[in-house]
């Protein structure tokens, strides 16, 4: 729980040295996503209380494919954020502050995953 506080810190201590112009930009950027994105998670998750519920396959094989595609979409989901800072030319010091957040929130979701199949 602290992971998520200390990500967003960082994430909202880098947005407040960011020009008016860019932080309206990095609006538009990531509510379009929005969308979408929860969509995907939404998916993910309720295929894999299905997947539970009805039996469909073993339960740690179920777990480790959840797992494995929810760090996939996050994977994913950050490089193609990064590319899009990039291709906008956002500041360096954004971008790897929105990298060190991105990270910070990977690493605490990968350490949940791993400690909830122990």
């Amino acid at each position: 729980m602290g992971s998520i506080f200390l990500s967003r810190y960082v994430n909202d201590r880098a947005i407040q040295k960011l020009e008016q112009d860019k932080k309206a930009q990095l609006v538009d950027l990531f509510s379009s996503r929005r969308n979408y994105s929860t969509f995907i998670l939404f998916g993910i998750v309720a295929l894999f209380f299905a997947v539970i519920h009805f039996n469909w396959l073993d339960a740690f094989l179920t777990y480790v494919i959840y797992a494995l595609s929810i760090i996939f979409y996050m994977v994913v989901n950050g490089y193609r954020s990064y590319q899009q800072l990039k291709q906008l030319q956002f500041p360096d010091f954004y971008i790897r502050a929105y990298l060190l957040s991105t990270f910070i929130r990977f690493a605490s979701i990968v350490i949940f995953l791993f400690v909830i199949n122990l």
